[in-house]
């Protein structure tokens, strides 16, 4: 907590920061400090036995006051003195205004910068972290907070009630989730990217895979994305996919060899990274940056592979909406965009017609939350893998 006091006067410095109106000033939402309490000099502290302090009529900084309830102690001394200073200065015209000091009085201190809170999938960890930046470099004195976990686990806190103000999912359903919990309003929903999957080894391959279709031999450790989390599911349709080629037990096949079921996609990328499975289903995403030198990918063919489709919106109770929104049309903008395909995502406004369109079986992207450039069937992610 800092503290300010009024200069000499008795009254507010007229510089920034310490206006009436704005909370007398401007404090850092990352860092937690958002009070700042304006006393009147006849109530501040005196300089300490080490010298530190101003004396009266000067700033004074205090590092922490051990409670809000402390906070708010000072906060009614101030309120009480400077109601005592008012009735002095006013003289008979006191009583009639009196309503509007008692208004004055109930104005809360808050803080001047903004913030918001934004639920991510995991596999979005790097990329929100460079718009984050971005973003907080064209809006000063905004802050975000990024909260990174499975989608299904992010709906799950958010229909618990947890406070966000932007949720950004690897795949429709969780966010249809949190539409019927009422905490979105589905018509602020929009498709913002793609992902798509890849086989992901060891870089040293003990196991010895070539492609998909090894997966359903016995003797090695595979490892995949828990059931109920976004890319399980993409994961699923996929090897059930293969079932025209290698036969219809193909999936039973593969799933034999499942050794570990891990909570989101970054655990199945460490396992593998530290050679603890011999291969695994991820986002093309997630094999990319400081962890590729570590991985062999594999990747999958168009005709079985799944365009994963990411959903964002904010939380119809945000507090911020507006900031919300801005920030959701930053991500939407060429800048987000070219931000996304860094991280090897496929933004919807650069999605590559596949020339085996008519032959795959891709799905089609869901209308639902989709504008005119994700509307299309059979398009695929342009593989960023060979020119890593």
């Amino acid at each position: 907590m800092e503290i300010v006091r009024f200069a000499a006067s008795g009254l507010p410095p007229s510089d920034p920061p310490y206006q009436w109106g704005e909370g007398f000033a401007a404090h850092s939402y990352r860092h937690r400090n958002p009070y700042r309490i304006a006393i009147p000099p006849a109530l501040a502290p005196l300089p300490n036995a080490s010298g530190r302090g101003q004396g009266r009529g000067g700033l004074i900084k205090r590092q922490s006051i051990p409670s809000i309830k402390r906070a708010v102690h000072h906060s009614s001394i101030f309120g009480i003195t400077y109601f005592v200073l008012l009735l002095r200065l006013c003289g008979k015209d006191f009583m009639r205004l009196l309503p509007l000091m008692l208004s004055l009085l109930c104005i809360p201190l808050v803080s001047a910068q903004a913030g918001l809170t934004i639920f991510a999938a995991t596999s979005l960890t790097d990329a929100f972290e460079s718009l984050a930046t971005a973003f907080e470099a064209q809006q000063p004195g905004v802050s975000l907070q990024l909260n990174f976990a499975s989608s299904s686990s992010l709906a799950a806190q958010i229909i618990a009630g947890a406070p966000a103000d932007i949720f950004a999912s690897a795949n429709e359903k969780q966010l249809e989730l949190v539409v019927a919990d009422g905490r979105v309003d589905g018509e602020t929903a929009r498709s913002f990217a793609h992902n798509q999957l890849v086989l992901a080894l060891p870089v040293d391959n003990p196991a010895g895979i070539k492609s998909p279709r090894d997966l359903a031999d016995e003797g090695y450790l595979l490892v995949l994305a828990a059931a109920g989390t976004p890319i399980r599911a993409y994961t699923d349709a996929m090897l059930q996919s293969y079932a025209s080629e290698y036969g219809a037990d193909f999936s039973r096949r593969v799933r034999r060899n499942l050794a570990s079921e891990e909570s989101n996609v970054r655990q199945v990328v460490a396992r593998l990274a530290l050679g603890e499975a011999d291969a695994g289903i991820v986002y093309q995403t997630d094999a990319l940056g400081d962890v590729a030198e570590q991985l062999l990918v594999i990747e999958i063919d168009a005709a079985h592979n799944q365009l994963a489709a990411y959903p964002i919106a904010p939380l119809a109770d945000s507090a911020n909406l507006d900031l919300a929104m801005t920030f959701i049309d930053f991500v939407l903008s060429d800048a987000g965009r070219d931000i996304l395909a860094e991280h090897g995502f496929c933004p919807p406004a650069i999605l590559e017609a596949d020339p085996l369109s008519e032959a795959n079986d891709l799905p089609t992207v869901p209308p639902s939350f989709a504008d005119e450039n994700t509307q299309a069937q059979a398009k695929r992610c342009p593989s960023p893998i060979e020119s890593r």
